[in-house]
């Protein structure tokens, strides 16, 4: 309405300003012409003529609002109530028809419509009054379905107004929202108004007659008969009559030049060319003719068409993978799932299709995703409450250990067949052979319940694999249902075998079915022969190619304790079903147990990262991972593996005790003991875990103090232990009285305990055993004995020729060979760095048991823990000592052993975790060196080792083994190392106190000058009786050492001398020989007293019963010597100078030799 100028209130202020002036005038006149004898003339005309100047005015006053009133209705009439009601609703429908006139071109609004229905839509030359009639199915408040009924029963009377076109149109919207006999009603409609393309909606009538009353039905023959006469040559109803008659290869024929027009006939096409191909048997074909158009196709009812081909091939395994069938299945029934969603069609057709493809795939956590709603699952509340989704659902909650879910399931649906369903689902998971009564009669209920054919075949395919039938139901399915009888009957012959000759009868029936294979299985793991078992699936494997049964035979391996056929088995499986197939994570499992079991920490650690990448927050798997790769000397990845999870969780005790382990190693002081409390918290009453963490927080790598509220927590566990477990056996408790004895019973125990030791350290140097006998004696891991040198020194080598060219002949070998590493070969290895890689190279494949590997990590821990020092027992003393570590000593040796470590971790791993060949010597586990050698008689490998002992056990074994040395030896002899390598790799050893080494007194006199002639490796080296083989030598080296000596050093040379003479001559010739040297060394020019008084010191530390003999005639023949070269007070001078600083006893006899009385 047009807006009202400002100006009509005009005339209101003019007569209101006009009465106003007047008044103020008419006042102003009478005062004046009261008062006035001649007025002006105007005035006078006022007095003279009142009447008229009366007249005038009441005239004025008449006009004005007169044409005030009329300026005011220049223009509409105000409106009233019932005006302004009509004007909304003409307004609103005007507006309406705009909006509607203007979504018939918004395709976000058109793609709310059924695909075909959107594109007959846009050909319609009547597009608008289309549309105008079919908006409300667009309403996202207008259920479509609903609506579709309502015209369906009662056609709006538009829908005979509109084209032949519009007629399709609802057509298809009746289809597709589930009104069939609307659709075909509304096509008649567009035919008898002369619809293009007669004949294909001849067709479409026929389609959906056969939707409704199946393939033979009369009446879609009629609808394919009148196309016929319309044109007797369209390929489409011909094909698909001679497919109804069986003449298949006409059929194809009528398809294979016909290039349809439109996307529907395309459609149409691929339907019914797969139909062909599946009468034929020709599935491969079926699936060709229809994934042609799979991308490009908007109808939803053909990619689950294509679906339901797909997951037929992957049951019966005719694919190239069935897996991958069945994935594509998935696929596209999802496709066709979100397709239907944004039309509100039937998605939950879709939705039960994919849940089916993925049953087959064994993926029951996605079927269960697949079919429930939020937040459990990715469907829609109406999909979920679907009748033919919720079994599913139910199905997917009882294999998935959901049962009470299960139930709440069928608690909630009002569909009885359905409840009916996902009840005998429940009672089928939870039935046993013998036990399944229930089961029975829940599958009976729903055969009574069940309408369809499709379900009746069901119910009796579940009752036939609980052992039951209903004989009457399958009589009147018979006929319909021919294929399905069949396999339903012997289904139930399978079930129900049962007595002595079962196995005879199943074998007969296993070329029909893989289910014969699988009951035969089942009674021969219920007699107790779970091999048996295994191998009757193994062979069903074969024929049928179904890796389910190769899954069973896996169970039937490990419950026979056949862990590496197991294995075997599961790695064929993972091969065959390739990485598409969901039951891959399950038999990942089961292989993680079975690698667990054997200790193959390098494969368990595969399978674990498997099972991570389908899902990286399993839990187990990355423990598993975690404690596999500890297992396999790799420690800190082990803690960064479990850190990557975040907040670090022990759901079980051993869990709990791994993680205590490496936060030990790796964690700083405070986060270590806040990690021992919280598995305190978690676990309070479990004992091994206090004691656990009471031992991770005292033997941390990490020795920083810890903050003052924290420390007050650990001394509260202790307290805490001691208090709940007085008798634990996790430490070991000493009583300390108050008396003059306070260490007897510590005393005791060390006395023990050093008596054993030297006991078995003289079994070691006497009788050659091998040194990781000390291992147990000690406590260390064995490859921590190499850096103590056990026996004052390392030997590697040995001394006879015989064995030394056997030994260089095995390492001659070692090229192509395989070789096993012991923790000997290492520890020599990490004393020469520099050529450590090179040797290695030398062999073909080296290799460390996984054994060996937690050895040498286990004693890198060790030195690593914080160590105050040593207490013991000297049984030479017969008191307890007290020893402190050097750091720099402690140092050193950890540097050594983390060299073995670096190096062992880059050596093939060989899993041998228990005895095959030898003897077990221990039930606490077996030691790593024992375990070294058996694995290398096992695989026919060469051991390098560098412990004559252990060597000296692989000979008697025939083993082949062989010694740095020998390998150092080829790499000279190959021009790899030069002889001034050579000699420096061989000086670097024997500063290590590396002896039996090829005796080269250049090389010792070398060594002992650069120590300054002090006893040390040079020393150890004459005190090995191999040094004594040729004795010149040995004695140019004693006679180079005690000249240059100082002199508190001399006697340190001659006990090691005198040793190695003791060890190489025995006892018989023993004293001649001492006599022999320390005469010849007195005779030398520069020999004085300290030298004879040196001798004596040593004598009587070797072999005091026999030393003032020796020296005694030590001296007779010194007196003879020096008798014979000068005068006789010469001589007497000079031999009681010599004798200067023997003992009382031996001078006095020096003094009587002299004077004759001797």
């Amino acid at each position: 309405m047009p807006k009202r100028s400002k100006l009509r209130f005009l005339p209101s202020f003019a007569m209101s300003a006009a009465f106003t002036a007047a008044g103020f005038v008419a006042a102003i006149a009478v005062n004046y012409l009261s008062s006035v004898a001649n007025p002006p003339a105007w005035l006078s005309l006022i007095r003279d003529h009142p009447l008229i100047a009366l007249g005038l005015f009441g005239l004025v006053m008449f006009a004005l609002p007169t044409f005030n009133s009329i300026y005011e209705r220049i223009g509409p009439d105000p409106a009233s109530s019932d005006d302004l009601i009509g004007m909304e609703e003409r307004i609103g429908s005007r507006f309406d028809t705009i909006e509607v006139g203007q979504l018939r071109d918004d395709e976000r609004v058109l793609s709310r419509l059924p695909p075909y229905v959107e594109l007959l839509l846009k050909s319609d030359m009547d597009r608008a009054g289309t549309w105008n009639l079919i908006a409300p199915f667009t309403d996202e408040n207008v259920d479509p379905r609903q609506l579709a009924g309502e015209w369906s029963r009662a056609v709006p009377s538009a829908v005979s107004e509109l084209s032949a076109q519009g007629c399709l149109v609802v057509a298809e919207l009746l289809r597709a929202y589930g009104q069939p006999i609307g659709a075909i009603e509304s096509i008649e409609r567009a035919l008898g108004l002369g619809v293009s393309s007669r004949p294909y909606w001849h067709f479409r009538c026929a389609q959906i007659v056969w939707q409704v009353e199946g393939e033979d039905s009369n009446r879609a023959a009629e609808y394919l008969n009148s196309a016929l006469e319309i044109d007797p040559m369209y390929p489409l109803v011909n094909a698909a009559l001679r497919c109804h008659q069986g003449a298949y290869a006409d059929a194809s024929q009528y398809l294979v030049t016909w290039n349809a027009a439109t996307a529907w006939e395309q459609d149409a096409a691929a339907g019914v060319a797969a139909s062909i191909a599946w009468r034929q048997g020709l599935q491969d074909e079926a699936i060709l003719a229809i994934e042609r158009i799979a991308t490009s196709t908007s109808h939803a009812g053909l990619l689950l068409q294509l679906a339901q081909l797909l997951r037929y091939r992957s049951v019966r395994g005719n694919g190239d993978s069935r897996w991958k069938d069945a994935f594509r299945a998935l696929d596209l029934a999802l496709q066709a799932r979100n397709s239907r969603r944004v039309w509100r069609g039937d998605s939950a057709e879709a939705v039960a299709a994919a849940a089916q493809a993925a049953i087959i795939v064994d993926d029951m956590p996605q079927v269960w995703s697949i079919t429930r709603p939020e937040p459990e699952g990715t469907a829609t509340k109406a999909e979920a409450g679907d009748p033919r989704v919720l079994p599913m659902a139910a199905a997917a909650a009882a294999q998935t250990g959901r049962l009470s879910q299960a139930r709440e399931i069928a608690d909630a649906t009002d569909d009885g067949l359905a409840k009916l369903l996902i009840e005998a689902e429940i009672a089928s998971s939870q039935s046993t052979v013998g036990n399944n009564n229930d089961a029975i009669a829940k599958w009976e209920e729903v055969l009574a319940a069940s309408v369809s054919d499709e379900d009746k075949v069901q119910a009796l395919r579940a009752l036939a694999l609980e052992g039951s039938t209903n004989q009457a139901a399958i009589e009147a399915l018979k006929q319909r249902q021919s294929a399905a009888v069949e396999e339903i009957r012997l289904i139930e012959q399978v079930m129900t075998v049962r007595g002595s000759n079962a196995d005879e009868l199943l074998r007969q029936l296993e070329s029909e079915t893989q289910l014969a294979s699988v009951r035969r299985a089942e009674l021969l793991r219920a007699d107790d022969k779970p091999l048996e078992a295994a191998e009757v699936l193994i062979d069903a494997t074969e024929r049928w190619e179904n890796p389910r049964l190769l899954s069973m035979a896996i169970d039937s391996y490990m419950e026979a304790g056949e862990w590496e056929r197991a294995a075997e088995a599961a790695q064929l499986v993972l091969a065959d079903s390739g990485r598409l197939w969901a039951g891959r994570a399950t038999v990942l499992r089961r292989l993680m147990v079975i690698q667990e079991v054997l200790k193959d920490w390098p494969k368990l650690a595969a399978v674990c990262r498997g099972l991570l990448e389908i899902d990286e927050q399993d839990d187990d798997a990355r423990w598993s991972l975690a404690y596999a790769e500890f297992r396999n000397g790799e420690d800190r990845r082990a803690w960064e593996t479990l850190r990557r999870l975040g907040s670090l969780r022990a759901s079980t005790k051993h869990r709990a005790i791994f993680l205590l382990e490496l936060a030990r190693r790796f964690s700083d002081s405070e986060e270590m003991a806040r990690t021992g409390l919280s598995q305190l918290q978690a676990f309070p009453d479990d004992e091994d875990i206090h004691a656990a963490v009471i031992h991770a927080i005292s033997m941390r790598r990490d020795n920083a103090d810890l903050p003052a509220d924290v420390s007050r927590e650990v001394s509260a566990a202790w307290s805490t232990f001691l208090e709940l477990y007085p008798e634990s056996t996790h430490f070991t408790a000493y009583t300390l009285p108050e008396d003059d004895h306070p260490l007897a019973e510590i005393e005791t125990i060390l006395q023990e305990q050093a008596a054993t030791y030297e006991r078995v350290l003289k079994m070691i140097s006497d009788q050659l055993a091998p040194i990781g006998l000390l291992d147990r004696v000690v406590g260390k891991p064995y490859a921590a004995i190499f850096p103590y040198r056990p026996l004052g020194y390392h030997r590697i080598a040995t001394v006879a020729q015989q064995d030394i060219d056997i030994e260089l002949g095995h390492a001659r070998e070692m090229r192509t060979r395989g070789c096993i590493l012991d923790a000997s070969a290492l520890f020599t290895l990490a004393l020469i760095p520099d050529v450590a890689s090179t040797l290695i190279a030398l062999i073909g494949r080296p290799a460390a048991t996984a054994a060996a590997i937690s050895d040498v990590l286990a004693a890198d821990d060790y030195f690593s823990l914080p160590v105050a020092g040593t207490l013991g027992f000297d049984s030479k003393h017969g008191k307890i000592f007290a020893a402190g570590i050097e750091d720099d000593v402690r140092r050193r040796q950890h540097k050594q052993v983390r060299a073995m470590l670096d190096m062992v971790r880059s050596l093939r791993r060989i899993m041998h975790p228990a005895m095959i060949h030898l003897d077990s010597i221990s039930s606490n586990g077996e030691p790593p060196w024992l375990l070294n050698l058996d694995a290398a008689k096992h695989a026919n490998a060469a051991l390098w080792c560098d412990d004559l002992g252990l060597r000296r056990l692989a000979h008697g074994l025939g083993v082949r083994t062989f010694g740095t040395v020998s390998l150092i030896s080829v790499a000279l002899e190959r021009n790899i190392i030069d002889e001034e390598n050579f000699s420096r790799i061989i000086l670097a050893l024997l500063r290590e106190y590396v002896v039996d080494l090829p005796f080269d007194e250049q090389s010792l006199l070398s060594l002992a000058a650069g120590d300054e002639w002090e006893p040390r490796a040079a020393a150890v080296v004459l005190s090995r009786a191999a040094a004594w083989v040729k004795p010149e030598s040995s004695v140019l080296v004693l006679r180079r050492a005690l000249r240059n000596a100082p002199p508190v050093s001399l006697a340190a040379w001659l006990h090691s001398a005198f040793v190695g003479i003791k060890g190489a001559f025995g006892e018989a010739d023993l004293r001649e020989n001492l006599v022999g040297v320390i005469a010849a060394i007195m005779r030398e020019a520069w020999a004085g007293p300290g030298h004879l008084g040196a001798a004596e010191v040593a004598l009587n530390e070797l072999v005091s019963d026999m030393a003032g003999e020796i020296v005694r005639a030590v001296l007779n023949d010194l007196w003879k010597y020096v008798s014979n070269r000068h005068s006789s007070e010469e001589a007497a001078m000079i031999f009681l100078y010599l004798a200067g600083q023997l003992d009382d006893t031996n001078r006095h006899y020096a003094m009587a030799v002299v004077l004759g009385t001797g």
